[in-house]
């Protein structure tokens, strides 16, 4: 670096005000913080049970309790949600589980039974509605999420009847070489699953735990496009559907504690004889606000203090006066 004695370098007087304003953006960038394209961002999981409605259905909207061994299978699922606006946010959902079920289709006809596995894919929106019928600076724990959508559902189902031994009558997602008239295939190998359309409609309803996570139930009636999700179809069956019910956590980022509401403090407040709603002006303490004898307030001790140091020095003036001036 060359040095020239005798001048100077001109004063810039920008440059500490550009690196001041630097240093205060470096102090207020927030540390540890996922990017703002995370915020309202939340990432879940569920599991749960799952049970069909359609035409081998023996009940009209959910197995009963006696029933429910026979009659139901599990979903679990994963889900990663955006909020975009006014309450409405965009949810891609994954669920896989089982269904199960039967009945006899006839007075004289033998019962049938079905097994399926299934998957889906789902995009779905949803919306608050605790948050549209509140105040907008309303916080709450409690939310509660209008959801429907659209996606594709891939499935692989058996169906068995027979009163000894169970034979298989129909299938989808399987392969047979047998294919005797009666139908009743033996020798069976898995086939790519069949897939059809979906629209899903359910409610979420969510409880937050602290301002990261939230514990979550779902409910949710899967309305796929086809009368075979059982395999069971005719000409006047209608489509069928299938529904889960599930319980999950979900992950929220970038939600800060100032978004969290806080919790209520607990009033303890004592009966009495006037009722809850007494007015301060009706409270009578009586003595109670007076100070406790034997107890003596700051100001007191301090003034007390006081004139004993000055009592002390007056007794060592005293004391000095007697000692040196005496002689």
């Amino acid at each position: 670096m060359c040095t020239h004695y005798g001048f100077s370098e001109p004063h810039n007087p920008n440059a500490e005000t550009d690196l001041t304003r630097h240093s205060l953006l470096l102090q207020k960038k927030p540390s540890g913080q996922p990017p703002k394209i995370f915020n309202g961002f939340s990432l879940g999981g569920n599991v749960g049970v799952s049970w069909f409605l359609g035409d081998l259905a023996a009940y009209k909207i959910a197995p009963p309790l006696d029933q429910l061994s026979g009659n139901t299978g599990y979903n679990w699922s994963v889900f990663a949600r955006r909020e975009i606006k006014y309450g409405l946010a965009a949810k891609l959902q994954y669920d896989k589980g089982t269904l199960s079920g039967g009945r006899a289709v006839g007075n004289e006809s033998p019962h049938v039974r079905f097994e399926t596995d299934y998957q889906a894919i789902n995009l779905m929106l949803s919306f608050d509605l605790v948050g549209a019928v509140s105040k907008p600076d309303h916080k709450g724990r409690f939310y509660l999420l209008a959801e429907i959508g659209g996606g594709v559902t891939f499935y692989r189902s058996l169906s068995f009847w027979g009163e000894g031994p169970e034979l298989v009558r129909d299938f989808e997602g399987y392969t047979t070489q047998d294919e005797p008239a009666t139908q009743r295939y033996q020798n069976m190998e898995r086939a790519p699953m069949a897939r059809t359309m979906n629209i899903p409609v359910g409610v979420t309803a969510g409880y937050m735990l602290n301002h990261r996570l939230d514990v979550n139930a779902q409910v949710t009636l899967n309305n796929v496009m086809t009368d075979r999700l059982e395999t069971w179809a005719r000409d006047r069956s209608a489509r069928d559907k299938y529904a889960f019910a599930t319980v999950g956590l979900r992950y929220n980022f970038n939600r800060t504690e100032d978004d969290f509401p806080e919790r209520k403090r607990k009033k303890n407040n004592k009966k009495s004889g006037k009722g809850d709603k007494v007015s301060p002006n009706e409270l009578d303490l009586g003595d109670k606000l007076k100070p406790v004898k034997g107890f003596k307030s700051r100001k007191k001790r301090e003034d007390e203090l006081m004139r004993a140091m000055m009592r002390m020095y007056e007794l060592q003036l005293q004391l000095f006066q007697m000692q040196y001036l005496t002689h």
